[in-house]
């Protein structure tokens, strides 16, 4: 009896002393920024970006002009963001133990990003990764790629959101149209109602992170 009111005590006293032991850990970190990037929680507070800054599920994480940000997920999903861009994380769930549950749901609202996929994808339920845009749904088969949304600055003829793969495939759906993109190729989509085909990936705008983005 002595000995299970201690355990009690000592419970009680490590959820005092390091509640933090007792929390999730985050869906990811910042692990660069330059210039202004901020975060807002899905319940509305918002709070400006350094690096080693925690992200969760329900952020959305803002990129102001001249400004560019690395986010590092658990899975070792790193995604980049170029300036001018607003990114979702809509719905993001991970444990190296249990693959099968795992899910990344993300949404481009504006600008450009470019990711390396992680662990999720890879291990479980393949369909476990999507991206959301402006015109389509992506999703990965272990890969690196970009979305750059190119409105009235690209050339006539080049407007719509520019998909590059950089390795490995991707797989992209619209409303009418469906393709699998692989290394070298890429894509330009300028509306959800629109059909797309494969192209050579020279012929699509890639997105370019900063020499310090890339350490």
């Amino acid at each position: 009896m002595h000995a299970f009111i201690r355990l009690l005590a000592w419970l009680a006293a490590l959820a005092v002393a390091s509640p933090a032991a007792w929390a999730a850990d985050p869906a990811g970190t910042v692990a660069y920024t330059a210039g202004v990037v901020a975060i807002q929680a899905s319940a509305g507070a918002k709070r400006f970006a350094v690096a080693g800054s925690a992200i969760e599920s329900g952020d959305t994480i803002q990129t102001m002009k001249n400004a560019e940000a690395v986010l590092l997920m658990a899975d070792h999903q790193r995604i980049y963001l170029k300036g001018d861009t607003v990114y979702r994380i809509d719905d993001y769930r991970f444990g190296a133990d249990d693959p099968q549950r795992n899910v990344s749901v993300s949404s481009l609202v504006r600008g450009g990003l470019r990711v390396i996929s992680g662990l999720i994808g890879k291990q479980g339920n393949p369909d476990a990764y999507q991206l959301k845009t402006q015109t389509a749904t992506i999703g990965i088969r272990g890969t690196e790629w970009s979305v750059l949304e190119c409105g009235i600055e690209c050339p006539s003829g080049e407007t719509g959101e520019h998909l590059r793969v950089y390795h490995g495939t991707i797989d992209v759906r619209t409303e009418t149209d469906h393709h699998e993109l692989s290394e070298g190729y890429g894509t330009i989509i300028r509306s959800p109602h629109s059909t797309f085909a494969p192209m050579p990936g020279t012929s699509v705008k890639p997105v370019i992170p900063s020499p310090a983005a890339c350490r």
